[in-house]
């Protein structure tokens, strides 16, 4: 988030070289979260310099995690509540799967992974994975975190 600031601060002053150079480090850092609004200003600083191609690459990228006209969470394969919220509304296959994929970018959700504890049929290789992840978290120095990932695995 730091980098993002410096980003917009750079292109706000008009040192869009710097500005890109800030975003970049932003883009390689973050979360898609985050990343959304450090691709923002990388867009600003390309226009300015004249570079539209470079642009228009990056405003491709930057919609493939937070959408014009839609939520976060609609393309987000790395958003944990909108996963949740998927499943809540639609277990399934594909709810289990959209759980999956945001539980390798959220390692320390013990939400998503009891989620996918109960998701999973017992014969799925992955739950192995989530039971191992599980017992590991259980020995967390967050106390809290470490009770719900032992509570998840009983």
């Amino acid at each position: 988030m730091v980098w993002t600031r410096v980003a917009e601060a750079l292109a706000g002053s008009g040192r869009y070289v710097h500005a890109l150079e800030a975003a970049r480090s932003a883009i390689e850092l973050a979360g898609p979260d985050v990343a959304a609004d450090a691709f923002a200003a990388a867009i600003v600083a390309s226009h300015a310099l004249g570079r539209d191609a470079q642009a228009a690459a990056l405003a491709d990228r930057r919609a493939g995690i937070a959408p014009a006209g839609g939520t976060f969470g609609d393309r987000d394969a790395s958003d944990p509540v909108a996963a949740l919220e998927a499943h809540r509304r639609s277990p399934g296959e594909a709810a289990s799967d959209r759980l999956w994929r945001a539980s390798r970018w959220n390692a320390r959700s013990v939400e998503l992974r009891a989620a996918l504890l109960d998701a999973l049929a017992p014969g799925d290789p992955r739950r192995a994975v989530i039971i191992g992840e599980l017992v590991e978290l259980a020995g967390d120095r967050d106390a809290a975190l470490s009770r719900a990932a032992a509570a998840a695995v009983r």
